[in-house]
């Protein structure tokens, strides 16, 4: 079953939530729209720090680039 995924999900992941990373690692379908995706990334380029936002640039890379992706509506 295809799980996907919100950017408030993704954020977990960044904060490196142990039960986040472990959830991620265990389900064998997740996808994230592309509108989350944008989302996610804008979101880590208006960060100040830049260790945390390189922290977030990685985690995009890592985890992220990889997943599925869900065309977004048009509406969105």
């Amino acid at each position: 079953m295809l799980c996907p995924i919100d950017t408030d999900v993704l954020i977990e992941g960044v904060r490196a939530d142990p039960e986040f990373i472990s959830w991620l690692e265990s389900v064998s379908e997740v996808a994230s729209e592309d509108v989350v995706r944008g989302e996610f990334l804008l979101g880590v380029h208006a960060v100040p720090d830049p260790a945390k936002r390189r922290r977030g640039e990685e985690f995009y890379v890592e985890r992220i680039n990889g997943l599925a992706s869900l065309a977004s509506d048009p509406s969105d």
